[in-house]
């Protein structure tokens, strides 16, 4: 028996929260205004409170984490939350464990030189340094967070409250309408991902101008490796294509001879144009479509990533006894 989207995936929030070490100075914003004759609201002056190494790393722990999340999931319809498929959720959860220690590690390190960086910016402030600006260690610590929410995704039959029968058999069909949707828009998004990796690679090689970077490999080769558990519907059109890339553009390729040998090169090119052509042709067609009788058209551009909502405060409480041990 066919199980049906809610028994192969879930619903996955992932909401991190930082400080941006920056505010507005409403004083040297009007001296601006009044130098240059402009409107008061005509533009803000706002300082960069804070320049260091530790945030630096903070920052790029939540790019990391926010490109795994995205990489490892499929768009759902509404904001706020992703499709986890279940083939992929040991994979993802082991990795986002990893992640979120490498951000609170940065936080804690971000913490032990909180005074001294403070200090230091002064000098790079000069007249424009307000001790009042930086929020005290207490307060800091609760901009930062690092949380993922898993939720069941909503199912039909599981829809029981006391309507009627008329209307509860209304809300059940729209309701498995919705996750056909749904399948298909996330299908769709898979897709279109293989679509613009391999493209890409066309594109670059098939420039005999541009710089090859190892990543127009590995881009690709993550990719192909991440679709067996991303393929929730177990698209068999998806899982050809991605043994065909194998075969015909992966298998023995080293960005060496994509480089110093332009006949490779320009094949490899040809192969990866040709492919993006059947990709192209398979999005149009009824393969690339879960439901196609029922299945709406999704869009042909993969959607942007959903906007992270407010997220909780979470294990706070271990972390600032952890900062503690670094401000005492």
């Amino acid at each position: 028996m066919e199980k049906n989207l809610s028994e192969k995936a879930m619903l996955v929030s992932l909401n991190i929260s930082t400080w941006n070490a920056r505010r507005e100075d409403k004083e040297a914003t009007e001296n601006v205004a009044a130098t240059y004759g402009t409107d008061r609201d005509a533009g803000r002056y706002n300082k960069v409170l804070l320049q260091c190494p530790e945030l630096d790393r903070i920052k790029k722990a939540n790019n990391s984490a926010r490109s795994f999340h995205y990489a490892n999931t499929l768009p759902w319809t509404h904001k706020g939350a992703d499709i986890l498929p279940a083939e992929n959720y040991f994979e993802y959860t082991r990795e986002m464990d990893r992640l979120k220690r490498e951000f609170q590690d940065a936080v804690i390190d971000l913490f032990a030189v909180y005074p001294q960086r403070i200090q230091e910016h002064a000098n790079r402030l000069n007249n424009l340094f307000k001790p009042d600006d930086y929020p005290a260690p207490e307060k800091l610590a609760k901009k930062y967070s690092f949380s993922i929410f898993v939720s069941p995704l909503p199912a039909a039959p599981d829809f029981r409250v006391d309507l009627g029968d008329g209307e509860i058999k209304r809300i059940r069909e729209e309701l498995d309408t919705s996750l056909r949707q749904a399948t298909a828009y996330a299908m769709r998004d898979l897709w279109q991902r293989l679509f613009d990796t391999v493209s890409h690679m066309a594109e670059k090689l098939s420039d005999p101008d541009a710089v090859i970077r190892e990543t127009v490999i590995t881009n690709l080769q993550d990719l192909i490796n991440l679709l067996p558990r991303l393929n929730m519907t177990n698209d068999p059109a998806l899982d050809t294509m991605r043994r065909e890339i194998e075969q015909k553009i992966l298998d023995g390729i080293d960005i060496n001879s994509l480089r110093k040998a332009p006949l490779i090169r320009q094949q490899t090119a040809a192969d990866a144009a040709t492919l993006a052509g059947k990709i192209a042709a398979l999005m149009d067609g009824p393969q690339a479509q879960p439901a196609p009788e029922q299945a709406p058209q999704a869009p042909a551009v993969a959607p942007e990533p959903p906007a992270p909502t407010p997220p909780p405060a979470v294990d706070m409480d271990n972390l600032l006894n952890k900062m503690a041990g670094y401000m005492a």
